[in-house]
C-alpha cells in the first residue's frame, strides 16, 4: 500500500507502479514521463506540451463500485507536469 501509482490526469491508459515508499526526484520524474508516453497524451508528451500526471500511494486508490473496470477514485493525490522536451528522456523510454 506505500508502494507509489502514476496515471495520467483525465484520460484513460496505462498506469506505472513504483515499487518503494520513497521517491526522490529523478524517480518521480522517469514515473510520470513513462506514464505519459503510455497514454493517449503520448503525442502531446512527444510534442513537448504539457502532461498532467497524477500519482499517490497505492493505499489511496480506490475501485469505484459500480464504475467500468480500471475507474477509480484517489483519495488523496500530487500532480507532476511534465513541460521537458521529450528527448531528454529518450534513454528512458527505450
Amino acid at each position: 500500500g506505500n508502494d507509489y501509482w502514476f496515471h495520467v490526469q483525465d484520460t484513460p491508459g496505462s498506469h506505472v507502479l513504483v515499487k518503494s515508499e520513497h521517491l526522490n526526484a529523478e524517480i518521480l520524474a522517469e514515473a510520470a514521463h513513462l506514464a505519459a508516453y503510455y497514454s493517449p497524451q503520448r503525442q502531446a508528451f512527444l510534442r513537448g506540451n504539457p502532461v498532467a500526471v497524477s500519482y499517490t500511494q497505492i493505499k489511496y486508490v480506490k475501485a469505484i463500485k459500480g464504475a467500468p473496470p480500471g475507474q477509480v477514485q484517489l483519495q488523496r493525490f500530487n500532480t507532476y507536469s511534465i513541460t521537458e522536451p521529450a528527448a531528454r528522456w529518450k534513454a528512458v523510454l527505450s
